[in-house]
């Protein structure tokens, strides 16, 4: 059995252990589950589920928010430098212009005034998903400004950026001088400029993503949709590949942690009329962040008609996967699904599990300190029949997979359930 102290970090606060996942992972870790048109063909219109290997284009949301921001913001700051009559726009030794120190706040001002944080502006200018930020990918993000963004349609007199803005701010922010910005210098480059810009009504929590204003959907953009909510919505893995599959759908999308949460809104996909993504800890009876939205304050009773659980019980204290469940009652309308699918008993994953890991019986502590836990239909089944659903289906799905590398046959389960809630219930919380 694990011991004691360890015991007790994974039980006590799960939620920090899975923040604290995000925080570690670029957005190149995560890998889309193009898989779940198949084993959720419910969510799928008729051409899909004939045929749901297909390929499905990307959502088209134009350039992030973020970068829009951050176009702006360069070209205000350009165009106002001081020192406009000594510096010709291709004079990449001026310090003065976007580079400069004032031109850092001049940026943070405008991405806070737009509601678009410094995280999701790193995740947005990281044009190739390494998780830092080159010249390159600079340039590109500065070198033209996307169309609508802020009600200013892109045209051939829209000004363009000189290159020596991205050359500029990329050596501001580049501390250690390795060629790329990672996350930390970029955000210790505004940082720094936190007291000075009080004076602007610069609210360094609001910057850091602390206080996130959300637009919420409209009942128009609601109408004639399936709504959707996804819980443990990670970065996306799942709402994106059933939102390019089907276009009636809107999906909820719900997780614990604030860095996933960043990283979803930050995605190039992320489209306000087709997903609102928001932080809430189900299993917390209290905030633990001044930005968390109660899932009941986010959607009205009874407001969506599905909701996905894809290995989120999993990752729960066992003794609180009940109250998840019946969090998840209240927003459904009655009638409503509950999809789930996850780590089944005697998935290869648990067989892998060292000495000294164990937490109870069939859950285990990860490396990382994130909570495994491996569920049977009889448990699962269970569990929903306690918060008041009936099973239609609950099974095991198993596939072996054969490792040339070590000549063997590796054997993967996972159980995969769908509740009905009953027409005519109630639940308070």
């Amino acid at each position: 059995a694990a011991p004691e102290w360890i015991r007790e970090a994974c039980m006590n606060d799960p939620t920090a252990l899975w923040e604290d996942f995000y925080q570690r992972q670029t957005n190149t870790f995560f890998k889309d589950r193009n898989v779940l048109r198949a084993v959720f063909p419910e969510l799928m219109p008729p051409n899909v589920r004939e045929q749901p290997n297909l390929q499905h284009a990307k959502l088209n949301a134009g350039e992030p928010k973020a970068v829009g921001a951050l176009y702006q913001a360069a070209r205000i700051s350009w165009e106002s430098r001081e020192c406009a009559h000594c510096c010709p726009p291709s004079d990449e030794a001026c310090g003065s212009g976007f580079g400069s120190i004032r031109g850092l706040r001049m940026l943070t001002r405008f991405m806070v005034a737009n509601n678009c944080t410094l995280p999701e502006a790193f995740v947005a200018c990281d044009r190739d998903g390494d998780g830092f930020l080159s010249r390159e990918d600079l340039r590109l993000s500065l070198a033209h400004a996307p169309g609508g963004l802020f009600g200013q349609p892109s045209s051939p007199s829209t000004p363009s950026i000189p290159d020596s803005l991205s050359v500029a701010v990329h050596s501001l922010l580049d501390r250690n001088k390795d060629g790329v910005v990672d996350l930390q210098e970029w955000i210790s480059g505004f940082v720094k400029q936190a007291v000075a810009l009080k004076g602007d009504n610069f609210e360094l929590p609001r910057a850091l993503g602390a206080e996130l204003e959300l637009i919420r959907p409209t009942s128009a953009q609601l109408e004639g949709k399936t709504t959707v909510l996804e819980v443990g919505c990670g970065v996306g893995n799942t709402v994106f590949p059933i939102l390019r599959a089907n276009p009636d759908l809107f999906v909820f999308a719900l997780d614990a942690s604030p860095s996933a949460v960043t990283l979803l809104r930050a995605n190039p996909e992320y489209r306000p009329d087709r997903v609102y993504a928001c932080v809430d800890d189900l299993v917390s009876s209290e905030a633990k962040h001044p930005f968390q939205q109660r899932l009941e304050d986010v959607v009205p009773p009874g407001g969506v008609d599905v909701v996905t659980l894809v290995f989120m019980l999993s990752a729960l204290p066992p003794e609180a996967v009940e109250r998840a469940i019946e969090r998840v009652a209240t927003v459904l309308k009655p009638g409503g699904m509950v999809l789930v699918r996850d780590y089944a008993q005697g998935d290869l994953a648990q067989l892998r599990h060292p000495a000294g890991s164990k937490l109870q019986e069939n859950s285990y502590i990860r490396g990382d300190f994130t909570i495994a836990s491996y569920l049977s239909p009889e448990i699962l089944a269970r569990h929903f029949k306690s918060a008041g659903f009936f099973a239609e289906e609950c099974y095991i799905e198993q596939r072996q997979l054969f490792n040339r590398k070590e000549s063997k046959t590796m054997v993967r389960r996972w159980v995969q359930g769908r509740f009905r809630k009953p027409e005519h219930c109630c639940y308070h919380m």
